[in-house]
């Protein structure tokens, strides 16, 4: 079904499509590491990791690999190899979606020619032929920076994702204020919304806390996203219980037991 009507949409608009293919492209070659299921650009922003340290980055093997390519190859068959492998690679990849997993393998193709830029830029300087470097260096130096080009894509769900993460995280291990705190950066994407489980999560840190009136604002954010969630109700009748308003602990709870397909552990 997706298969035909992508294919109508591309007969249709051929030029936007190319341009979207561009703008792929363009962000395959970023140096900015696309996040799918966790954004490393903010877990480094957020915690010190061993990812802080100053390690190669994908701007720096790109402008290693032009250099190995163009220099380090002995032969222009290698050469024509190398391009349509990395090519055929990244074609695959920017036909359907660009993400920091998918875009990994084309290194194992990369590593080996950087490995080869490494040893050519040892030779030139020991042989002073410091034109031919020169020359290979810009080259390098222009690929490196069209790695820093503005990024062209959305980075807001996968950091309201994040912050889902944490909240979640945080409250498994019992960190209550930690946990708040990441839900209430949740709050500050909205409408953006995460699975329901950070808003049980927060909605419950929130309580635990006595902040009756956090926890009731994180609960109706969830229930406005996925208002057949039991667990979200049954958060509400607990905070109802709380705050010493049994009827309407109650009808939070009738809602919990009627949605839930386990109604006995509902009332458990």
């Amino acid at each position: 079904y997706w298969l035909e009507k992508s294919i109508k949409y591309i007969k249709s608009n051929p030029g936007d499509w190319l341009e979207l293919l561009g703008k792929r492209f363009l962000i395959f070659w970023n140096n900015y590491e696309e996040p799918d299921n966790y954004n490393q650009g903010f877990f480094i922003s957020q915690f010190k990791t061993v990812l802080n340290l100053p390690l190669f980055n994908f701007a720096t093997l790109s402008a290693l690999f032009i250099f190995g390519l163009f220099f380090g190859m002995k032969t222009n068959s290698e050469k024509v190899l190398l391009v349509v492998l990395t090519l055929s690679y990244v074609i695959s990849v920017i036909l359907y979606y660009v993400t920091d997993r998918y875009r990994l393998p084309v290194v194992l193709i990369m590593a080996p020619v950087c490995g080869l830029a490494l040893e050519q830029i040892h030779i030139l300087l020991k042989q002073k032929q410091y034109g031919r470097l020169a020359l290979s260096a810009v080259a390098a130096a222009i690929t490196f920076a069209l790695s820093f080009l503005p990024q062209l894509s959305d980075h807001k769900p996968t950091e309201s994702t994040a912050w889902a993460h944490l909240a979640n995280i945080y409250h498994d291990l019992g960190d209550y204020e930690k946990s708040s705190q990441a839900i209430s950066q949740v709050l500050e994407y909205l409408p953006l919304v995460p699975g329901s489980d950070a808003f049980i999560n927060g909605g419950d840190s929130y309580t635990r806390l006595k902040n009756y009136r956090m926890a009731e604002q994180v609960y109706l954010v969830g229930l406005q996203a996925y208002p057949k969630d039991p667990q979200l109700y049954l958060g509400m009748a607990n905070l109802a219980k709380l705050i010493n308003n049994p009827k309407q602990a109650l009808a939070f709870f009738k809602q919990a037991k009627d949605l839930s397909k386990t109604g006995t552990q509902i009332e458990k």
